[in-house]
């Protein structure tokens, strides 16, 4: 099974962090996801 490098100690566990992008509709929110993530 392959492991993934995180550059973190086995057994050390980082913090989960929770995003939301909320707006008006029409307002640019899906186009700076896309920006973000690569899409």
């Amino acid at each position: 099974m392959a492991r993934e490098r995180t550059g973190v100690a086995p057994g050390v566990q980082r913090p989960r962090v929770t995003v939301a992008l909320a707006g008006n509709p029409n307002s640019g929110k899906t186009t700076l996801f896309n920006a973000l993530t690569g899409s």
